[in-house]
């Protein structure tokens, strides 16, 4: 029946307007990363999936486009891995953001132990764990009383409105044997392995005057505070809060107090199940290679976030909320600029949009848990209309024929 049909040449034009159309999305199209930032116009993006990507230039727009705004909705947050590739050849104006911005290449979810491969090279990682609330559990043998003293010292934990942070002192070491006032406690922290009561005196020898400070004294565990209203001794006990005088809120914890540093251990721990302050634990090789151990945590309040970066390459390995939720969550305003045409114009973005103008298609792919930044996915398609086109004149075609064919198969009634 098709080889009789006249409709067979439209079939077979229909076929051939596909197949070119899909030749020139294969030979022509571009593909890449538009990353925009609050309030910064930019008209290139960064392109992806040529084979000598380092080395191309930025894909051209043809217009402007400007992130106005970036609201995230309530979302419940989840966490994965992600493979990131920095771009370090992307325009110069927006890396006031990110220095410098990055895409995501992959993403895994928080599966333990599974082997997964970092892009096209020769590295491997797995997640050991994952902890929802980290933190370090410091521990010291038992018998310390019968260690020499070689390197003594003693782990706090500092804490301050909204952070807390671990340092250790060392009194065998003179430049962390003290801590100046640089988290604001108004004093300075000291720590000795033996010392006369005597000898506490807290004249500053450089400028003579009366000095603020808290003075550990290891193998006595005591505690010696001086401030202006005078002094006071505590033993040195674990776990226990010690408040600031004056400064309820601010203060510190002492977590050890050891005579030899070597035989101090950290173990990484979750101090609840609340997603406080998440860290993954990820061991990663390369193919033939040793292993090691890194700990990869999200970007937060200001802190740059953990990641292990990939020998050799522009990728790096890190933690983060999942880019699916917080795209799911995000609504953007973008402005669209075309000074050749004349066009100015405002779209609303989100997940389920891919927006089409110049020539170009964009969809939302990831975006800043802080609405700083979005990236785009930007794409374009030569040979769509030849395809559409190729398809509908093949579609009519087969209906045709099989019409032709319904009718004559009609049977003929006779008088």
């Amino acid at each position: 029946m098709l080889r009789r049909s006249p409709f067979r040449w439209l079939v077979l034009a229909g076929i051939m307007l596909f197949f070119a159309g899909s030749l020139l999305d294969i030979t022509l199209s571009q593909k890449g990363i538009l990353h925009l930032v609050l309030g910064m116009a930019v008209n290139e993006f960064h392109q992806t999936g040529s084979p000598n990507e380092k080395d191309s230039l930025p894909g051209q727009l043809g217009f402007d486009v400007q992130l106005d705004s970036l609201q995230l909705s309530d979302y419940e947050p989840k966490y994965e891995l992600q493979v990131r590739e920095t771009d370090q050849g992307f325009s110069k104006q927006i890396h006031t953001s990110i220095l410098p911005p990055a895409h995501l290449v992959a993403a895994f979810p928080l599966s333990q132990m599974k082997i997964r491969k970092i892009a096209d090279t020769e590295y491997r990682f797995r997640l050991k764990q994952f902890y929802p609330d980290f933190a370090f559990q410091y521990t010291y043998p038992e018998n310390q009383d019968t260690i020499p003293p070689r390197a003594p010292g003693i782990t706090l934990n500092l804490v301050t409105p909204g952070k807390e942070e671990v340092v250790t002192l060392r009194s065998d070491k003179p430049n962390l044997r003290k801590l100046e006032d640089v988290v604001g406690f108004g004093c300075t922290l000291e720590f000795y392995w033996t010392m006369a009561r005597d000898s506490l005196n807290r004249i500053n020898p450089d400028s003579g005057k009366s000095q603020n400070k808290i003075v550990f004294v290891g193998k006595d565990k005591k505690v010696f505070l001086f401030f202006d209203d005078g002094s006071d001794s505590l033993s040195l006990e674990y776990n226990r809060f010690y408040a600031i005088p004056g400064k309820d809120s601010i203060g510190f914890t002492i977590l050890q107090s050891f005579p030899d540093a070597r035989l101090l251990k950290a173990e990484p721990i979750s101090k609840s199940g609340k997603l406080l302050n998440p860290v993954a634990e990820a061991e990663v090789w390369k193919l033939g290679g040793g292993s090691q151990n890194v700990y990869l945590y999200p970007d937060a309040g200001g802190r740059h976030g953990g990641e292990w970066r990939v020998p050799g390459t522009d990728l790096v390995l890190t933690c983060a909320i999942s880019h699916e939720e917080l795209v799911n969550a995000a609504k953007c305003m973008i402005s669209i600029t075309d000074s050749l045409h004349q066009v100015k114009m405002s779209k609303m973005a989100n997940a389920s949009q891919v927006l089409s103008y110049g020539g170009k298609k964009l969809t939302l792919s990831e975006c800043d848990p802080g609405g700083i930044w979005a990236n785009f996915r930007v794409w374009t398609e030569p040979g769509y209309y030849f395809r559409i086109t190729g398809i509908v004149i093949a579609l009519a075609a087969f209906l045709g024929i099989l019409l032709q064919g319904l009718k004559k198969r009609q049977p003929v009634l006779q008088s």
